[in-house]
């Protein structure tokens, strides 16, 4: 009898979702958009702000936006996002976030990614920048994108002192390589603070960890016996969806074997996966999407 072999490559990558479907409206100047606290896009019902888009640059695509609070009506940001397309609300450009005192609290410059598939290669930074009130920077963080529409393939974060000197440094790679190191308001190095930080983002876990996900594919993987009997190998790459509350969805092929059978028997297992700890960012859940790529080897 013919061994069979499966195969399953480390997690490749992990995207934040955000994107909108391809027929969204297009923005126009003036038109109000509607935004929860956290400046997540809601109906004007449950709404804490509005945003108004004062400019729209037609070369880039790009409209730049005022958010205000429901409240007062004071400035609580400047965003700018793409205009119109398949993502319609992602942000892009320079973001600026408002203490009510009217002093810059957060600034963001993200990468201005193309709209193209999420696999074309890039290089990309974008920095997180952190203020007190009075201007002196509380945290920086600098990302570095592999590919468009990618939580960051690594990391370096940076926390400081009220007063200006370094406080915290937290280093991550995709590889699992994470690092932290805390410091004294003398610049030395410290294993006690006073204060621990939150690690800047976690990615989604399947319960037990990686090993455990190479054990529940390879005992739930049942290769196809039309492949077995024509000895067709090949790899799956399959992309899924981990929702805030660790639930799996919106699993498909990314990259086919280029033989049906195989390519769902990947998407089976894939949907049988149970519910998974979902990703965080700055402490809170995030909507997160995997590549898992399968090899389907017979020996």
């Amino acid at each position: 009898m013919m061994k069979r072999t499966f195969i399953l490559f480390p997690l490749l990558c992990a995207i934040i979702c955000n994107a909108q479907s391809v027929d969204s409206p297009k923005l126009v100047v003036g038109d109000t958009i509607y935004y929860s606290d956290a400046f997540e896009k809601v109906s004007a019902d449950s709404a804490a702000q509005f945003g108004v888009v004062k400019r729209i640059d037609e070369d880039s695509n790009i409209a730049t936006i005022h958010l205000y609070s429901l409240d007062d009506k004071h400035l609580t940001a400047i965003e700018k996002r793409v205009a119109f397309g398949s993502n319609y609300y992602d942000k892009k450009g320079k973001q600026m976030y408002y203490y009510p005192s009217g002093t810059v609290e957060y600034m963001r410059f993200y990468a201005m990614y193309s709209d193209k598939a999420d696999t074309v290669p890039t290089s990309k930074l974008s920095e997180e920048i952190i203020l007190y009130p009075d201007g002196v920077m509380k945290e920086k963080v600098t990302l570095h994108y592999l590919s468009a529409h990618d939580v960051a393939d690594k990391y370096d974060r940076s926390c400081f002192y009220p007063t200006g000197e370094i406080q915290y440094h937290e280093k991550f790679a995709r590889n699992n390589n994470y690092t932290t190191e805390y410091f004294k308001p003398n610049g030395k190095k410290t294993k006690n603070p006073e204060v621990k930080f939150e690690r800047y983002m976690v990615m989604p876990e399947f319960p037990g960890g990686q090993q455990e996900l190479f054990k529940f594919l390879s005992s739930t993987v049942r290769y196809p016996i039309p492949c077995q009997e024509q000895r067709i190998q090949g790899r799956v790459v399959v992309m899924f969806t981990v929702a805030k509350d660790g639930v799996i969805s919106t699993i498909k092929v990314q990259e086919s074997s280029g033989n049906a059978d195989l390519d769902a028997e990947a998407l089976r297992v894939i949907g049988a996966m149970p519910r998974w700890s979902p990703g965080t960012l700055r402490g809170k859940p995030i909507r997160v999407m995997y590549t898992v790529p399968v090899n389907f080897r017979l020996q």
